[in-house]
C-alpha cells in the first residue's frame, strides 16, 4: 500500500499536510476535510491518521477525509 502526503483542512480550523497509506487505485485530491481536530489541538503523543475512501457514481475511489486516532500502548 503506497503512503501519500496530503493536506487536510480540520475542524479546529488549522490545515496540516498528513501521511497515510491508501490503496495505489484510491485517487488522492491535494486537500481533503479533516474530521476533528488536527494532531497539534489534540495534544496526544501517540496517533495514527486514518484516511476515508468514498466511492464515486463511476465506480472509482477517491480519499474524502482523514482524521486522528489515538493509539495506547506505543
Amino acid at each position: 500500500m503506497p503512503r501519500v502526503s496530503l493536506q487536510a483542512a480540520f475542524d479546529c480550523k488549522h490545515t496540516t499536510d498528513v501521511e497515510v497509506d491508501v490503496d495505489a487505485d484510491v485517487e488522492v485530491p491535494s486537500q481533503v476535510r479533516g474530521l476533528g481536530k488536527c494532531a497539534d489541538c489534540m495534544e496526544e503523543t501517540n496517533l495514527i491518521a486514518i484516511s476515508g475512501v468514498q466511492p464515486r457514481a463511476d465506480g472509482s475511489l477517491v480519499v474524502d477525509s482523514v482524521f486522528w486516532m489515538p493509539i495506547e500502548g506505543q
